[in-house]
């Protein structure tokens, strides 16, 4: 039996005497805390480290919104979405306006969009704390582009380009933000504006075939026949679908009356 699981055992009948177990020995006290980190290589472990330090009365403020962080983390990655929210919004309410509280507010809305149902209630929730967090860590790239890909399933075409425009400034090579930016392009009919992004996007991943036939569509959609032919030929090479297939068949038919 781990020495944590063993520290459980003893915790979980008399919390009070598990309390007084931490502080006689501070060597234990001290693998306890340096168990609850963000490297996540033992889940459970790390959940319950991180309780003790949360729990226990001689935990620091500051240690504690961390312990909240990284038990919020691992909740994630236990597949426990509503714990982890709820501990991402208890750090938040023991934070002040700043940065860090700007980056926990990210990490809230990033969690709840992209591992919850996405109905407008969620979405609008996650629109309110990233515009927060926007305003508290300006010019994170992060924060950005995840800023643009809920705007964009909120149907906010202008303001998902402008995030995610603001946060190619900052690294032009975020490939979330160009593909978020290239969908509310299409979405807003401005196909050369999307083909401009996506030529981008193939110069980095060229045997991507998801890539490939996005480009051909927008091809088709523009009516350059011959270019869209060469992409759905090009995707279908890589990974072949009957959408691909079908794809080519109305190229070469259209090119077969001309």
């Amino acid at each position: 039996m781990k020495w944590l699981d063993q520290v459980w055992m003893c915790r979980k009948p008399v919390a009070g005497f598990a309390v007084f177990l931490l502080l006689a020995n501070p060597a234990t006290a001290d693998e306890i805390s340096d168990a609850c980190n963000e490297s996540l290589t033992d889940v459970i472990n790390t959940l319950r480290a991180c309780d003790v330090v949360i729990g226990r009365q001689n935990t620091d403020r500051a240690s504690r919104i961390r312990a909240f962080q990284t038990r919020a983390k691992a909740h994630l990655a236990a597949g426990n979405l509503k714990a982890a929210l709820n501990d991402f919004s208890s750090a938040i309410s023991a934070l002040p306006d700043g940065k860090l509280k700007g980056y926990v507010l990210f990490l809230r809305a990033q969690s709840r969009f992209d591992y919850g149902n996405r109905t407008q209630q969620t979405i609008a929730a996650s629109l309110d704390d990233l515009e927060v967090a926007n305003g508290l860590a300006s010019g994170n790239p992060g924060i950005l582009e995840t800023l643009s890909r809920v705007y964009l399933a909120a149907e906010r075409y202008r303001d998902a380009i402008w995030s995610a425009e603001t946060a190619l400034t900052h690294d032009p090579r975020m490939i979330v933000a160009r593909k978020t930016r290239a969908r509310a392009f299409e979405a807003m009919g401005r196909t050369r504006d999307a083909l401009t992004d996506l030529d981008i996007l193939l110069k980095r991943q060229l045997a991507d075939p998801g890539l490939l036939a996005w480009r051909g569509r927008l091809h088709e959609k523009r009516r350059n026949i011959r270019q869209a032919l060469a992409d759905y030929r090009n995707a279908a090479r890589i990974k072949t679908t009957q959408e691909l297939l079908d794809g080519i068949k109305r190229m070469e038919k259209v090119l077969g009356k001309q």
